[in-house]
C-alpha cells in the first residue's frame, strides 16, 4: 500500500483532505463498504484503520512479543467502558485471520475494577500493545508511565486520551475517519512512525 502524496491534497484546520476526485491511497486498503455512509459498524472502521496504522510503526517487530498481545482496558462496571470493550474486542475478533506486518493479534480484553487490579493484570499478560476504552482517564498517567517504561504502544478512539499522552487514535468527523497521532508520546512508547502516515495524520499534542 502506497501512501504518496498528491498535489490535489488540500489542508483543512491542520489534517490532511483529500480532493473530491481523490480517495487517499490509505483508506483504499479499506474493504468496500467499510464507511459510516455504508452502515459499517464504527468499531469495525476504527478496527481497520488502527490495524493499518500500526503497520506504519518501523520499530513494531522489535517490540517484546513474536505476536501482538493486544490488552483492551475497560472499567469494570461502567456500562458505557464496557460496551465499548465488547465492540472494539468483537471488530478485531472479526479480524483473527488477519495479521499485522506478520505478527498475529493475541486479544486480551480486561475490565479492571481499578489501577492495582490493572497492574497485577499488566504484570501476568505482558501486553505490547494497549487499547485504552473510555472510563480509563483517571488511570492514565500511571498506565502511560508503564507504557513508556516498557515500549508498549497505545491506542484509543478518543481525542481527550491523546492529549493525555496516547500515541494513536482516530475519530470520524463528518462522516470521514481522521487518523489521530501525538506524535511525541508515540516516539516514547518506542514507536518510529513512517513520514507518510504522518502526512495523512492529524497531529494531536
Amino acid at each position: 500500500m502506497s501512501l504518496k502524496p498528491d498535489s490535489r491534497i488540500t489542508r483543512r484546520r491542520g489534517t490532511v483532505r483529500c480532493a473530491p476526485v481523490l480517495v487517499l491511497a490509505f483508506f483504499m486498503a479499506m474493504p468496500a463498504g467499510l464507511s459510516p455512509a455504508a452502515g459499517a459498524r464504527t468499531s469495525d472502521i476504527y478496527v481497520k484503520i488502527l490495524m493499518t496504522v500500526l503497520t506504519y510503526d518501523t520499530n513494531l517487530l522489535l517490540r517484546r512479543s513474536p505476536q501482538l498481545r493486544l490488552g483492551i482496558i475497560s472499567q469494570h462496571g461502567n456500562k458505557a467502558s464496557q460496551r465499548e470493550s465488547r465492540a472494539i474486542t468483537a471488530s478485531f475478533a472479526r479480524h483473527k485471520d488477519k495479521t499485522v506486518k506478520g505478527l498475529h493479534i493475541m486479544l486480551q480484553p480486561a475490565p479492571v475494577r481499578n489501577l492495582r487490579t490493572f497492574e497485577r493484570w499488566y504484570k501476568k499478560e505482558l501486553p505490547n500493545v494497549l487499547f485504552l476504552c473510555r472510563g480509563t482517564e483517571d488511570w492514565l498517567p500511571r498506565i502511560l508511565e508503564m507504557a513508556r517504561a516498557d515500549k508498549v504502544m497505545t491506542l484509543s478512539v478518543h481525542r481527550r486520551h491523546l492529549k493525555m499522552g496516547v500515541a494513536i487514535g482516530v475519530e470520524i468527523q463528518r462522516g470521514e475517519p481522521i487518523i489521530l497521532v501525538n506524535a511525541t508520546a508515540a516516539a516514547s512508547q518506542g514507536a518510529k512512525l513512517d513520514n507518510r502516515l504522518l502526512r495523512v495524520a492529524k497531529l494531536v499534542d
